[in-house]
């Protein structure tokens, strides 16, 4: 394939950041990374990057919206502030990754390695997270509403203060997880594994818990109000100080549960 010259500009002054001779644009953005160049408010908008090695790459401030990055290699990247939404990052390695402050409005994330990134203060709005492995992964104070995170798994992720409004957990895992003050209002926990997590002020409002395990789960000074409990293992649970009105439940399992003062 014959080669041409390519650049990589700068989405705020219109700067080269980077340019040489490639096959494309994908082979391009790999030579940079692979050199160490720092691609800080580059413009990606759109490009097709799937199965790429970029770990490590510096995309700060990066508009990489709509972009494909499916199957590709992403580790120990940071993408500070940048814009992935509507990118496509699907079955990738983005363990270790820093998404701090990223908009990720609309990515699809499907079957990707995101363990021990950072997303704190990120914002996935109606977002896919669908099979990911998202263990000891850093939300605090994200935006995932109206995401899909069905069979994800999140054991021992932070997602204090996040806001998780009609996402749907169905099957997921979040054993040993820190939930604090997070809103799952309306959200659908069907089959899911909150053991041993800390739920404290948590939001469930109108949320359906059909068949979840949570055994160990501390619930003190939650809001359960219009919640359902159906089929749920709560042994050992912790729901002092909790708010039960018009709380239901169905064919649920309790054990040594502290239930003072709710």
């Amino acid at each position: 394939m014959s080669s041409k010259l390519y650049r990589i500009n700068n989405i705020y002054d219109d700067k080269i950041l980077f340019q040489t001779k490639a096959s494309s644009i994908k082979e391009t953005v790999e030579i940079a990374v692979k050199n160490g160049v720092d691609l800080d408010g580059c413009n990606l908008e759109g490009v097709d990057l799937s199965g790429a090695n970029l770990a490590g790459g510096k995309f700060g401030n990066a508009r990489l919206c709509k972009a494909n990055l499916s199957h590709s290699i992403l580790k120990g990247s940071s993408f500070i502030s940048a814009n992935l939404s509507g990118t496509d990052l699907s079955a990738s390695d983005l363990s270790h990754c820093d998404l701090y402050g990223a908009t990720l409005d609309g990515a699809n994330f499907e079957r990707s390695t995101l363990q021990q990134s950072c997303l704190e203060k990120a914002s996935a709005v109606k977002s896919n997270f669908a099979r990911c492995d998202m263990r000891e992964v850093n939300l605090k104070w994200a935006d995932l509403s109206s995401s899909s995170m069905e069979q994800a798994c999140l054991d021992r992720s932070d997602l204090s203060g996040a806001k998780m409004q009609k996402t749907n957990l169905k099957g997921a895992s979040m054993k040993n997880a820190c939930m604090r003050g997070n809103d799952l209002s309306q959200t659908f926990l069907s089959l899911a594994d909150f053991e041993g997590s800390d739920c404290r002020w948590v939001n469930l409002f109108q949320c359906y818990l059909g068949d979840v395990n949570l055994m160990g789960t501390d619930f003190r000074h939650a809001d359960l109000s219009d919640t359902t409990f159906r089929g749920a293992d709560l042994a050992d649970t912790d729901f002092r100080h909790a708010n039960f009105e018009i709380c239901l439940y169905g064919k649920c399992t309790f054990r040594r549960g502290e239930v003072r003062n709710c």
